[in-house]
């Protein structure tokens, strides 16, 4: 299904988002028409030739924490970036103590770097602290997401949601999160609220590690627009 919302000041289109699998959004400043992503999973740089984006206008990226559904495509991006010879800055923004990210890009540039026609710039973010990028204005904050296997215990991962605004216009954009007071903050009144809703009816594990459809759509209601994404 396709989900796009059109702003004043900025497009956001929901190039894919599914459980386990990927989630890639895209910002488009209508303005300019600087790209930003909000996480890049496998698939990324098909679902923009897809949509005949051009790769010359994105700026960077935001990760929302380095689970492979939100970040696996982001080898393959920066390979397309420098297969189109992009110039400029590109960055990407993650969460501080991300290793799967630091990992990537550091492989990247081993491998890359010399004759690369861009700048690969690499932003670990902390909580609160405010990041631009144009005219992008970018708030992290943390939530409530979680490693989780049969064999081990439940460990905090490092995760953000992010607060995107864009002259006087406001996303949100949870990533993984269980229900938390940080992300319920942030999304009461915002243009557009993009919320994932990983379980439905059928969910029957003990500890959650993602938002319920139900409580996302509760959720989303606080917002102006909202869209529930990222279900399996």
């Amino acid at each position: 299904m396709t989900q796009v919302w059109q702003g004043e000041c900025v497009e956001v289109d929901v190039l894919f988002s599914k459980a386990g699998i990927a989630t890639q959004i895209l910002l488009t400043d209508r303005m300019n028409k600087n790209l930003l992503l909000m996480d890049c999973g496998d698939g990324t740089v098909r679902d923009l030739m897809d949509r005949n984006i051009s790769f010359l206008d994105l700026k960077g990226v935001l990760i929302s924490h380095g689970h492979p559904d939100h970040m696996g495509g982001l080898f393959s991006l920066l390979a397309a970036l420098r297969l189109f010879r992009y110039k400029g800055d590109f960055t990407v923004y993650a969460p501080s103590r991300c290793p799967e990210v630091y990992s990537i890009i550091q492989f990247f540039l081993k491998l890359y770097q010399k004759g690369m026609s861009f700048t690969l710039h690499y932003h670990e973010l902390k909580d609160q602290v405010f990041e631009s990028l144009g005219e992008f204005i970018i708030k992290p904050f943390n939530v409530l997401h979680y490693e989780s296997t049969k064999t081990s215990n439940k460990v905090k991962k490092s995760a953000f949601g992010y607060r995107v605004t864009l002259r006087g216009e406001v996303i949100v954009f949870s990533g993984d999160s269980l229900q938390c007071s940080e992300l319920e903050k942030e999304v009461e009144g915002v243009d557009l609220a993009l919320l994932e809703a990983t379980y439905d009816d059928s969910f029957t594990e003990e500890i959650p590690n993602h938002l319920h459809h139900k409580y996302a759509d509760y959720l989303g209601r606080s917002a102006k627009n909202y869209f529930l994404i990222h279900r399996f």
